[in-house]
């Protein structure tokens, strides 16, 4: 279960973490695989270690990610402050009247006059 004080702030702290450490490679490697990645400002983050560095800074504890192995439950408390959680490692965009989707790991982009779900 995710710690009922885990905050946006919490979140925002484990990235500035992150990238100050360099840590994001996950995301650069389409042949590394993690379940859930965190969308932020172009980059994705692995969404569990993101998670076990905020709820350090939440509860000033260190927990083991086997502490939180349901990835949809994870995923849904992030989302629930406000952040972009996504599997597919797809980016979905809107400029003016065209939608678009674009993959991450393969660099395809998709234009549509409606809104795409994939």
């Amino acid at each position: 279960m995710i710690p009922k004080g885990l905050n946006t702030n919490h979140i925002l702290l484990a990235v500035e973490e992150m990238d100050n450490a360099q840590v994001v490679r996950l995301h650069e490697d389409p042949d590394q695989y993690e379940k859930h990645h965190l969308m932020m400002n172009g980059k994705f983050y692995p969404l569990g270690g993101i998670v076990m560095r905020a709820i350090w800074y939440a509860t000033q504890t260190e927990s083991q990610l086997g502490d939180y192995r349901n990835s949809d439950e994870i995923k849904k408390a992030v989302e629930s402050l406000g952040f972009v959680v996504t599997s597919e490692r797809i980016i979905y965009g809107k400029k003016g009247n065209q939608y678009s989707a674009t993959s991450a790991a393969y660099g395809w982009t998709l234009y549509s006059d409606r809104p795409l779900e994939l």
